[in-house]
C-alpha cells in the first residue's frame, strides 16, 4: 500500500460560494431521501450482532448540518467553535465516503474472494466503512450511507445534541451523556486505532489483506495532519495555555496505544485454530523476490533461516520514547517484548504461551499510554526523540518495512513540531531528508534495509 506523504499548510479554511454549498446539500439530502431506511438497515447489525452499545441513540450527520450548527459555508470567528464542520467533512473528508468506496469495483472483487454477497452489507465491512449499529439505536434521521460520520468519532448524539450548545453547558456534562472524550488523548488514540489498525471486531487479517483489502498502518499525529481539520487542536484552552509540544505527545500516546491494541490482537487470534495468522508478521519476509546476491543472506537472521520475523513496527519506534520518560518501563517492555518475539517465531510455541506473553505487553502498554498522554514533553526530550531515532536507522531498517514506514511517519511528525517551535538550521535539507524516506517506501519491491538505514541516519547527521 502506498504511503502518501503528507503536505502541512497550516489549517485553511473552506471558502466556497454559497451557490456550490447549498447544490452539495441539496444533492447530499436527496440522495438520503431517495435510499428509504429499510434499504439501508436490512442488512446491517441486528441488536444480538452489534456490540454492546451506550444507552443513547444515534441521530446521523444530517443532524449536524444546518448553518446554524456546523454546516456554514466558512468559518466563523465570533465562536470558539467554527461552525462549518460538517462542511468540511462532507466535501473534503475522505471518512465521509468510507460507505460509498464498498460499492467499487475493488470492494465488488474482495467481498468475491472473501465469499461475502455485498460488501455494502457485510458486517465484516461496515464495522469500519460506516456507522454499524443496531437499528434501536438509530433515529429516523439516521443513514448507514453516511459512511464514517460525526458520531463514529464524537459518539451518540441524542443525550447531548441538544444540551451541548448551551453556555452552561460542559464537554464533560456532554461525555457523562454519551460523547466520546477526543480531549482526551489516550481515548482520541483508542478511537482511530479500532479501524486504522483493528480491534477483537473490526480487524483487517490476512486472508482479507490476499483477498485484496490494503493492509493496515498508522500514526495518530501523521493520520491527523493529513485529514482536512475541522477543528483548531486544544481550541478550548486560552492560547496562554497552549502546549507547543501537543503533537509529540500525541505521537508518544498513538505509539503506545497501537502496541497494545496489536498485541490484543496476537493474544486474541493465537486461541484461534487457523493460527498463525500471518497478518502478524513482516510482509517482505515472505512477499520478495528470489533473487542472488540477497540482501537478507548477506544480513542474516536473528532466528532460524526462512522463517518469517513477527513485525515489531508498534515497538520499534515507541521504545525510543519509553527510554527517555521510564528507563526502568523501558527494560521491563524490552524483555517482554523479545518474550514474544521468540514465541512468534518459533513454529513450536505453545499458543496458549504466545496470548500470556502477549498480554503482558498489551497490559504495559496500556499503562504507558496513560503515563505518556501527560508525560513531560518539552524541546529538548522532542530534540532527543529525533536523535534517538535516526541513530537507530540500521535496527529499524532490519525490522523491516512497516518498521521504517513508522520511523518515517515519526521523524516528519516530530521533526515539523520541534521546526515548528525552534528555528534551527539545514531545515530544508533535514525536511529533504525524511520526504526521501518516503519516496523509497513507494516502491515496496527495492527495499534494501541499507540504503534506508542510511536515510535515517542522515536526518540526525543534518541536525549538527
Amino acid at each position: 500500500m502506498q504511503l502518501a506523504h503528507r503536505e502541512l499548510t497550516g489549517r485553511t479554511m473552506i471558502r466556497l460560494g454559497a451557490v456550490v454549498i447549498l447544490l452539495m446539500a441539496m444533492g447530499y439530502f436527496s440522495y438520503r431521501a431517495i435510499r428509504s431506511r429499510s434499504e439501508w438497515e436490512s442488512p446491517v447489525a441486528s441488536a444480538t450482532e452489534a456490540s454492546p452499545a451506550p444507552p443513547f441513540s444515534y441521530t446521523g450527520s444530517g443532524s449536524c448540518s444546518s448553518t446554524a450548527c456546523h454546516g456554514g459555508v466558512t468559518a466563523r470567528t465570533a465562536n470558539r467553535v467554527p461552525q462549518n464542520e460538517f462542511s468540511t467533512w462532507v466535501l473534503k473528508d475522505k471518512h465521509a465516503r468510507a460507505y460509498t468506496v464498498l460499492l467499487d469495483k475493488r470492494a465488488v472483487q474482495i467481498a468475491r474472494n472473501m465469499g461475502i454477497d455485498r460488501a455494502e452489507r457485510s458486517r465484516r465491512c461496515l464495522g469500519c466503512h460506516a456507522l454499524n449499529v443496531a437499528p434501536e439505536l438509530q433515529t429516523r434521521s439516521f443513514a448507514i450511507a453516511d459512511g464514517v460520520g460525526c458520531e463514529s468519532c464524537h459518539g451518540p448524539a441524542e443525550g447531548w445534541l441538544s444540551e451541548h450548545t448551551r453556555k452552561d453547558w460542559s464537554h464533560e456534562a456532554s461525555v457523562k451523556r454519551g460523547m466520546h472524550d477526543l480531549r482526551d488523548l489516550v481515548s482520541r488514540a483508542e478511537k482511530c486505532s479500532s479501524c486504522h489498525l483493528g480491534d477483537a471486531e473490526n480487524e483487517v487479517d490476512h486472508q482479507l489483506i490476499a483477498a485484496g483489502h490494503p493492509d493496515l498502518f498508522f500514526e495518530l499525529d501523521t493520520f491527523t495532519a493529513l485529514m482536512p481539520a475541522h477543528w483548531e487542536e486544544e481550541s478550548w484552552k486560552n492560547a496562554s495555555e497552549r502546549d507547543p509540544w501537543f503533537a509529540t505527545r500525541a505521537w508518544a500516546t498513538s505509539q503506545a496505544v497501537s502496541l497494545r491494541d496489536f498485541m490484543r490482537l496476537v493474544a486474541g487470534r493465537s486461541q484461534d485454530q487457523s493460527w498463525p495468522e500471518f497478518s502478524h508478521y513482516e510482509c517482505n519476509a515472505c512477499h520478495h523476490d528470489l533473487t542472488m546476491p540477497s540482501w537478507r543472506q548477506i544480513r542474516g537472521y536473528t532466528g532460524f533461516a526462512g522463517r518469517p520475523n513477527w513485525n515489531p513496527s508498534r515497538y520499534l519506534v515507541l521504545r525510543h520514547m519509553v527510554r527517555l520518560i521510564s528507563p526502568e518501563e523501558a527494560i521491563a517492555l524490552d524483555r517482554e517484548i523479545a518474550g514474544v518475539g521468540e514465541l512468534l517465531v518459533n513454529s513450536a510455541s505453545d499458543q496458549a504461551s504466545i496470548a500470556v506473553a502477549a498480554r503482558l505487553v498489551a497490559d504495559r502498554a496500556d499503562r504507558l499510554a496513560s503515563m505518556l498522554a501527560h508525560a513531560p514533553v518539552d524541546q529538548q526530550v522532542t530534540l532527543a526523540l529525533i536523535r534517538s531515532i535516526s541513530a537507530d536507522g540500521h535496527e529499524l531498517a532490519r525490522g523491516g518495512l512497516r518498521s521504517v514506514e513508522q520511523a518515517a511517519m515519526t521523524l516528519e511528525s516530530l521533526y515539523d513540531n520541534y521546526a515548528r517551535a525552534v528555528k534551527g538550521t539545514n531545515q530544508q535539507a533535514i525536511k529533504d531528508a525524511i520526504r526521501s524516506l518516503f519516496d523509497d517506501l513507494e516502491k515496496p519491491r527495492s527495499f534494501e534495509p541499507s540504503r534506508l538505514a542510511d536515510r535515517i541516519q542522515q536526518v540526525g547527521r543534518l541536525l549538527g
